[in-house]
C-alpha cells in the first residue's frame, strides 16, 4: 500500500555528539500518492533545534517510490555542559496542493551528548584516579591524558581547579595528537595529611584556556598521612 507521507526518520533517532559542537543531521519526507505537497510550517520543542527543508527531485526519490519530496536538515545544540540522553521532537504540516488536504507529522529527534573531554590512562577506572596512601613530602607523580572533543584547535589547556588542598597539576601537550595533554600531579610542599574521596573531596577539573565552559572534571581519590605516624588520618 502506498503511503501518503513517510519519513526515514531513523536517522534522527540515534544521534551522538559533544556539547561544544550542533550535531547535523537530516531525513527525507516524501509522498508516494501525492505528486506536489508542500511544508506549510515547522514547529520544534525547544529552542535547541533548528529545522530547514529543500524541496528534492524525483530521482531523489527512487529508494522511496516518491513522487514528491523534501530533505528536512535538523541542527541541534545542547542547552547544558554535561552528558546525557535528549529527547526532542519536530511537527511538520504539510499540504497537497491538488485536494489540499493538510496534515501534521510528528518526527522524534533522539540521541546522546557526550562529556567534552575524555581522561583515559592505565591508572584509570570508571571512578576516577586512586592515589593511594602516600606520605608528606613524598615526591610521587601520578600522569594520565585529557583530549578535547572537538574539531577546533584546542592550543592550551588549563587545570581549572583542584582538591584538595596540597595537590598540583601540570599540563602537556602531546605533540603528535590532536587536542591532547598529559596531565601530572604530584604533591606540593605544604601538603597536610588529609583523605579524600572520589566526590567533590577530591578532583580535578580541566578546561580549554580559550573557552573555559568547555570542561569537565575527574574524581581524585586517596590519603596522605604523616611519616612519623604511618597511620591513617580521619576524615
Amino acid at each position: 500500500m502506498r503511503s501518503a507521507w513517510a519519513v526515514n526518520s531513523d536517522t534522527l533517532i540515534h544521534l551522538k555528539g559533544s556539547a561544544d559542537k550542533p550535531i547535523e543531521a537530516s531525513c527525507v519526507l516524501y509522498s508516494q500518492l501525492f505528486d506536489d505537497f508542500v511544508i506549510l510550517e515547522t514547529e520544534t520543542s525547544s529552542g535547541a533545534i533548528e529545522v530547514t527543508t529543500e524541496p528534492l527531485e524525483p530521482l531523489d526519490l527512487r529508494a522511496w517510490q516518491g513522487r514528491c519530496g523534501y530533505k528536512v536538515k535538523v541542527k541541534y545544540r545542547s542547552p547544558t555542559k554535561r552528558m546525557g540522553a535528549f529527547q526532542e521532537n519536530i511537527r511538520i504540516c504539510v499540504l497537497d496542493t491538488k485536494t489540499t488536504q493538510t496534515e501534521w507529522i510528528d518526527l522524534p529527534v533522539q540521541g546522546t551528548i557526550g562529556n567534552p573531554l575524555v581522561f583515559h590512562g592505565p591508572d584509570l577506572d570508571a571512578e576516577g584516579l586512586d592515589l593511594g596512601t602516600v606520605e608528606v613530602g613524598d615526591s610521587k607523580e601520578w600522569s594520565f591524558f585529557v583530549r578535547f572533543r572537538t574539531e577546533t584547535e584546542v592550543s592550551e589547556a588549563i587545570v581549572a581547579d583542584i582538591a584538595p588542598q596540597g595537590l598540583t597539576a601540570v599540563l602537556e601537550p602531546v605533540k603528535r595528537v590532536k587536542n591532547t595533554f598529559r596531565v601530572t600531579i604530584k604533591l606540593t610542599e605544604d601538603v597536610k595529611p588529609q583523605r579524600f574521596y572520589f566526590d567533590r573531596q577530591g578532583y580535578i577539573e580541566i578546561a580549554n584556556g580559550a573557552n573555559p565552559e568547555q570542561s569537565d572534571w575527574m574524581p581524585l581519590s586517596g590519603q596522605i598521612i604523616t611519616p612519623a605516624t604511618k597511620g591513617l588520618v580521619g576524615r
